[in-house]
């Protein structure tokens, strides 16, 4: 996998983009259900680990 992502950044980069964002979006309208919140946190934590690893 780290081979593609180095062939492949802007793909890469635009999808981690694409991620964050609406993992963002998403965290927006979560109000009081804690759990989602916590797995959105979750998905964008990774999401920031793999847009380590394109370089």
């Amino acid at each position: 996998m780290s081979t593609w992502l180095k062939k492949h950044k802007f793909e890469a980069h635009l999808f981690i983009f694409t991620l964050m964002v609406s993992t963002s979006i998403g965290l927006y309208f979560t109000q009081d259900n804690s759990l989602w919140a916590w797995v959105l946190l979750a998905g964008f934590a990774a999401v920031n680990l793999v847009a380590l690893l394109v370089q």
